[in-house]
């Protein structure tokens, strides 16, 4: 038979000696210590991992008579205890599937999620263990992850009327005539709608000289009639080879990739050897980011797959890996330009954005440079935008499994995170977004606590305009280089310090006009509001908080040129904001200090404080001295921004801002 492709919940066999026992191993095997106690009048068994993965996931084997067979089995045990996998089982004795033996396994489930493990076990079922686990299945398929199976039995008419009538019937407590005539009501391969309309997973190993339970009877038949409603199934037929303990079965890699792979630990493991050092933008500067540290840049939106794979092609030369996001909207009204707005229905329009996606996914395929796919930035954490996402997350692992894929949301509200594992539980890895030292450290710890598994600081930096003091009229005030540079490190010891987060990405490689380009930008334009092609970064200036990210990125300063640092701005008289008149000269004091001792060139623009992005009033005006500068007020009421910049003269520069407001005075 040639290998067939579906989707199965499959039990790995799964062997737990009894901690009295003297387990049948290799005497250089160190085997996990089993936890064994009663449910319901039955002994269970569980292998905890010494270092639980997030989730807790484990792998519920059967069959599982005095022990969990599976433990002999060293690369089934070793590999699902190295990736933190837990393994556990019910000793029901010689059941087959009936009700009344599926609820006594409910009990089981029960007890192990109580336990704090994951409510979608893996089914691992071996020999008649197919059959236990797939009875169980079919009348709980919202509670099943996945199903593996090695050689198992999947058809009641099969094995269990043929070799095991005595104990199928007992189990059923019924006739045998009685028990034919409703096979369709008992029989799992009679009963997968469920299974696959909750979208379970299959892989199964059988050999095709299996005499005691046929393939063609069990996993062919299940694997055909899976297929044909639209479930995921995987067989991997071994020629030659029947019902037997022998390696391919029991070595079977492809079994063991496919379990991890459904507990998302097996994508995982690409992170566990790479730190995020990254930034958000900055595609189209990638030479020079490689030479700072930089090892990921995020993207916001996918151009054409052609562009993106020429912009991937370019990372993977230079050692990089990308975060691949795709622009999403929010549910209901979105803001358009102009003030204008628009609205959006994922109901309506999600299957279509859901096509649309999959195809750009299927024309980039499977790029080494490719660390995660990013699904949305900051949309509104709505069911309907969640449900297209967890789809879209679920499109990526069907075709790429070690692809991961991810979503963000702002300073990681406890809700927030509950929505996301409720409805888009496909998700790999949490994208979290905050900006000041308290708020990143807040939103480690709500992700830490309720999220509980690997996430990122997806966009970060020191304090926005939210955070800061404002003026009598409400305008915000900045803050010095000096404490721009000290948030950023405290930043940054917050996201070293968490044991899940997988690192950052900065929030912005290049000069941003939204709110102030002192606030977020690492670089800066030497024109804050001149014409620029927003993919170009020739005459940006490196900024003193560029430099923190380099030497957090490489563990030293950057080497050559230092940029200045404007550690004081004030207006004379040590105020922070000014109330002035029409052409009234306003003398500003500053401080711009060196690293290299070069000599530092002052510049201030007047800005219009009440447009979102920069808006130049006035300016440039070049400081005549080496400490203070006499600035002319704009002609018309309002209000106002002072930005000053102080540049080296070598591609270094820092800014910040002074908010005045123009009034008639009497």
């Amino acid at each position: 038979m040639a290998p067939m492709k579906l989707f199965l919940s499959a039990c790995i066999p799964f062997f737990i000696a009894v901690v009295t026992a003297s387990p049948l191993v290799a005497e250089d095997t160190t085997w996990p210590s089993v936890e064994t106690f009663e449910v319901d009048g039955h002994k269970a068994f569980l292998y905890a991992p010494p270092k639980p993965a997030p989730g807790k996931p484990w792998v519920w084997y059967a069959p599982t008579i005095k022990h969990v067979l599976i433990m002999k089995h060293r690369l089934y045990v070793d590999s699902l205890m190295k990736a933190g996998v837990g393994i556990a089982g019910v000793d029901l004795g010689e059941v087959r599937g009936a009700p009344a033996s599926s609820a006594k396994f409910s009990k089981f489930y029960d007890e192990m999620v109580n336990r704090g493990w994951s409510p979608k076990p893996i089914l691992l079922g071996q020999s008649r263990g197919g059959l236990m686990l797939l009875a169980w299945g079919m009348r709980n398929p919202d509670k099943v992850k996945a199903f593996a199976g090695i050689y198992p039995v999947c058809n009641l008419a099969s094995w269990p009327l043929r070799f095991s009538k005595a104990e199928t019937l007992a189990d059923y407590g019924l006739m045998e005539e009685a028990l034919r005539s409703r096979l369709a009501e008992f029989n799992p391969i009679e009963n997968l709608a469920g299974l696959i309309a909750a979208k379970v997973p299959m892989f199964i190993v059988h050999g095709d000289a299996d005499k005691t339970v046929p393939i063609e009877d069990n996993t062919g038949l299940l694997a055909e009639r899976y297929r044909a409603g639209g479930g995921s199934i995987e067989v991997k037929v071994i020629p030659g080879r029947g019902h037997e303990v022998s390696p391919p079965f029991f070595q079977c890699q492809e079994l063991v990739d496919f379990i991890l792979a459904q507990t998302g630990q097996a994508r995982l493991e690409r992170l566990k050897s790479f730190r995020i050092r990254g930034v958000c933008g900055g595609e189209h500067d990638l030479e020079r980011l490689a030479t700072l540290g930089v090892n990921t840049v995020r993207g916001y939106s996918i151009p054409d797959p052609e562009s993106m794979r020429a912009t991937l092609d370019k990372a993977h030369r230079l050692g990089m890996k990308m975060v691949v996001s795709e622009w999403m909207p929010n549910q209901g009204e979105n803001k358009g330009s102009g003030g204008s707005t628009w609205k959006f229905d994922y109901g309506a329009r999600g299957e279509e954005m859901l096509e649309k996606f999959i195809a750009k996914v299927e024309a980039i395929g499977d790029h080494p440079a490719i660390l995660m796919w990013g699904l949305g930035n900051e949309v509104h954490l709505d069911e309907p935008y969640l449900r297209v996402v967890n789809r879209m997350s679920r499109g990526i692992h069907k075709r790429f499994p070690n692809h991961l894929t991810s979503l963000t949301m702002v300073n990681a509200k406890p809700e927030a995170i509950a929505a996301v594992k409720k409805f888009a539980p496909d998700i790999d890895v949490l994208g979290v977004q905050s900006y000041s030292p308290g708020a990143v450290r807040g939103a480690i710890k709500s992700t830490e606590e309720h999220w509980g598994k690997p996430f990122y600081m997806s966009e970060f930096n020191g304090k926005g305009p939210w955070n800061f003091g404002k003026t009598p009229w409400g305008a915000a005030l900045d803050e010095s280089v000096t404490q721009k540079v000290q948030d950023l490190n405290a930043c940054y010891d917050a996201i070293d310090a968490s044991s899940l987060c997988l690192g950052s990405t900065i929030f912005v490689w290049g000069h941003t006009n939204e709110f102030r380009p002192t606030y977020f930008s690492l670089l800066l334009d030497p024109d804050p509001n001149g014409p620029r092609d927003k993919d170009s970064f020739a005459g940006l200036l490196i900024t003193p908080q560029a430099e923190v990210m380099v030497e957090r990125f490489t563990g030293k300063p950057p080497r050559g040129n230092r940029a200045p640092v404007l550690s004081r701005l004030e207006f004379a008289g040590g105020k922070r904001e000014r109330e002035v008149a029409p052409r009234e000269s306003m003398e500003v004091v500053f401080v711009a200090d060196d690293p290299n001792g070069d000599s530092v060139e002052v510049v201030s623009w007047i800005l219009d404080s009440t447009s979102k992005k920069s808006k130049r009033v006035a300016g440039p005006f070049a400081a005549t001295l080496l400490d203070k500068a006499a600035i002319p007020a704009p002609d018309a009421p309002g209000e106002y921004l002072l930005m000053v910049y102080a540049i080296d003269g070598k591609g270094g520069g820092s800014a910040s801002t002074l908010p005045f407001r123009v009034i008639e005075k009497r």
